[in-house]
């Protein structure tokens, strides 16, 4: 779900991972099934030992077959009606900030004269993020903006003020434990926050100059994600997709020369088979998706991002 809104140890070159236990709930969570950009142990992902260690228990579960089953657009559309995505209020402080300043950090992002990218996750105490589901994530998102040096900083538990959230608490959270910004035109940013629950969808995302992503640890880790391929699978999906609106994914700060936004779902794919698609975020996205949820953006997301790195959109 996206909306408007406006250091550094343990790097990795070539989309490294490092995520230290600070207190957090860092538990191993489902069956991970075979994947594209799978988080096997020795695909470029370096790993502290215990979490290394749950990678490889991980992989050696049986594997899933994921592969989305058949659905025709009259399908896709009732279930659309019946299972709505709404989209937050954004926090008036930041209402303001306008597209400018979101495809200004996606195109920060996918320059080459950004060498680095920091993704700082904080959780709720008792929330966490899936080890391998994070090292999945940032191995794509690294080989799709093409950073030599991704940096994924220790896990920061914080109190937990709230059961549920909203925009205004994340934001207000963010302003209390966020230690990262994008005032170094060298390095690029983006904060994650786990919460116990945020209203209406498994993951929330800001594109602006903050680059902010909220995930429901209750949404990733409860019932809809058996259907979808697993927790570990859902969370992965979900991370990625939040991303892709953090990019100003689909035309939130461009418009795009190719049709492939969802004329029902503003910010979507109407492909289903990516992972922009509206249904990969829904808090029960097997009421929709049928086998494993998309993992990967789909050409034409892939050429947006191309095209607003080059400066021909926003």
């Amino acid at each position: 779900m996206r909306t408007r809104t406006s250091m550094f140890r343990w790097v990795a070159v070539a989309a490294a991972v490092m995520l230290l236990l600070s207190g957090c709930n860092l538990q191993r969570r489902g069956t991970a099934p075979e994947d594209p950009g799978s988080s096997n142990v020795g695909s470029g992902v370096k790993l502290p030992p215990e979490l290394e260690e749950q990678a490889q228990q991980q992989e050696q579960q049986p594997a899933q077959n994921v592969t989305p089953a058949p659905q025709s657009r009259q399908q896709q559309e009732a279930a659309k009606k019946s299972n709505p995505v709404p989209p937050p209020p954004p926090p008036a402080a930041f209402a303001a900030e306008g597209e400018a300043t979101g495809i200004a950090l996606a195109r920060r992002i996918l320059s080459s004269s950004t060498p680095k990218l920091v993704f700082e996750i904080a959780a709720v105490e008792g929330t966490g993020p899936n080890a391998a589901a994070v090292a999945g994530f940032v191995n794509y998102v690294s080989s799709i903006v093409q950073k030599t040096e991704v940096e994924v900083m220790p896990v920061k538990s914080i109190p937990r003020q709230h059961e549920a959230y909203d925009s205004q608490k994340v934001f207000e959270a963010m302003g209390n434990h966020r230690t990262t910004n994008n005032s170094d035109p060298s390095v690029a940013t983006v904060w994650i926050l786990y919460v116990p629950e945020f209203s209406g969808a498994a993951g929330v995302a800001w594109f602006g100059a903050n680059g902010v992503i909220a995930m429901n640890h209750s949404a990733v880790n409860g019932p809809g994600a058996a259907a979808v391929g697993g927790a570990q699978r859902m969370e992965r999906a979900v991370l990625t997709h939040e991303f892709g609106h953090v990019m100003s994914l689909i035309n939130l700060a461009y418009k795009s020369p190719r049709n492939h936004e969802d004329p029902n779902s503003k910010g979507h794919s109407r492909n289903r088979n990516s992972v922009m698609y509206y249904a990969v975020e829904m808090v029960n996205p097997g009421n929709v998706i049928q086998g494993g949820t998309p993992l990967e953006f789909d050409n034409d997301d892939k050429a947006d991002l191309n095209d607003v790195r080059d400066g021909k959109l926003g």
